[in-house]
């Protein structure tokens, strides 16, 4: 009989997609996620928000690109401290505009991240996403033709 604890580690060679947005405690589990991928094998490619790239790679993660707007210039910015402290119609306005850009951005972002000719996460065998990207996530996975997850 096979002692269990050999098994416990199983390797995998995958290459898998991690879409994360939002703030960092949105992108955390993700990168966590992204750590313990890569301790068994895998090949996660990661992409985060552009004032993220620093945090998930400090940590260890060995693939990280840009994804979409920088979360915390979009909601902390001058223009946004501003912007709600305004009447409530302004502050409506603003926060529409804001979200209007970042999905844009994001959408932007996924193509050229997965299907633009060279991109970077095209290829990938499986596909994980934060809540925050779950819709776009599922017509992407639909088009390459591979498997979703969103962390919960």
């Amino acid at each position: 009989m096979t002692d269990p604890k050999e098994n416990a580690m199983i390797e995998v060679d995958h290459r898998i997609g991690i879409m994360l947005y939002g703030s960092r405690g949105d992108i955390q589990p993700g990168v966590c996620l992204a750590l313990e991928l890569q301790a068994r094998g895998a090949r996660p490619v990661v992409a985060v928000p552009p004032n993220l790239v620093d945090f998930a790679t400090s940590v260890g993660v060995q693939s990280v690109l840009p994804l979409g707007l920088d979360t915390h210039t979009a909601w902390s910015s001058d223009e946004a401290n501003t912007a709600r402290s305004r009447n409530p119609i302004a502050k409506i306005r603003f926060a529409l505009a804001t979200v209007r850009a970042g999905f844009r951005a994001f959408d932007d972002a996924l193509a050229e991240l997965f299907l633009d000719e060279d991109a970077p996460m095209s290829g990938v065998d499986a596909l994980v996403v934060s809540p925050l990207g779950q819709d776009r996530a599922l017509v992407l996975s639909q088009k390459l033709g591979i498997p979703l997850t969103v962390l919960r």
